[in-house]
């Protein structure tokens, strides 16, 4: 990224709201489960052995919607949104707590101006021209969720909902053909919504954002840390972002534990 200007502290500044938003929700939600364990119940406990409600472990399915790219030739986001499509698996292992793995499809273009790399000759004057650029990107990530209630269809326990805000935070590679191919990582973490329209397919949506380890997103050699100031502090890198809207079947259903209660 820039190391200066309007688009190095908008970016900066992004970045930082991001991190503090899922520290503030996951702090909140976690002081708000500790109250209910100190009453005697443990939710996820609760919740899998009280209720008639079904409790599916596996969902498949598909998602699509936009991307947009935010680095050293944007300072904006939702710039020249892009079309990102992919397919997910969701292992839900409480009814709060899942792990996804996706694989996501998209692309990005740019324009930017060429810089001075060697110095001119006496009376010589620089001019920059204006180009343009375009990358394809296919990312494959894994994320753990966060439900802030617990979903089911049906009834638990007072905390049961069949929709639920969620945040997530994991692990990704993404392969980028931009004239020649590179292999990067990134941090993905985000926000979304889920409902679970029945007990088979559940409807969620995902904001998801890409933060690169490193700041070579454009494929551009001037625009990789051109000035050498980014460190390892990936906080100065990349940014790609998707916000999704998918739809899995859910299957396999959870082994009753309980004989007396069904579930």
């Amino acid at each position: 990224m820039r190391p200066y200007g309007k688009l190095y502290y908008s970016s900066l500044r992004y970045r930082c709201i991001l991190v503090l938003f899922l520290l503030f929700a996951t702090s909140w939600d976690m002081c708000y489960a500790f109250r209910v364990r100190s009453r005697g119940i443990a939710p996820e406990e609760y919740s899998q052995n009280s209720g008639p409600a079904n409790y599916f472990i596996c969902e498949f399915g598909i998602f699509g919607g936009g991307s947009y790219y935010l680095g050293d030739a944007t300072e904006h986001i939702f710039n020249d949104i892009r079309p990102a499509y992919g397919a997910m698996f969701r292992y839900n292992l409480t009814r709060r707590w899942s792990f996804t793995a996706k694989a996501t499809y998209s692309d990005f273009k740019f324009d930017y101006y060429t810089k001075q790399e060697q110095p001119l000759a006496e009376g010589e004057v620089f001019v920059a021209e204006k180009r343009y650029g375009s990358n394809n990107l296919v990312m494959v990530d894994v994320t753990a969720e966060y439900n802030f209630f617990e979903l089911a269809r049906g009834w638990v326990n007072r905390s049961t909902k069949p929709f639920s805000p969620y945040i997530f935070l994991g692990l990704g590679i993404s392969w980028q053909k931009n004239g020649n191919n590179h292999i990067s990582g990134y941090l993905p973490l985000g926000i979304g919504f889920k409902w679970l329209m029945t007990p088979r397919s559940t409807l969620s949506f995902a904001w998801q954002h890409q933060l690169y380890f490193n700041d070579k997103l454009e494929g551009v050699e001037s625009m990789n840390d051109f000035w050498g100031l980014n460190g390892s502090n990936f906080f100065h890198n990349d940014i790609f972002s998707t916000f999704t809207l998918g739809i899995t079947v859910n299957f396999a259903q959870r082994k009753r534990v309980c004989k007396v209660c069904g579930n």
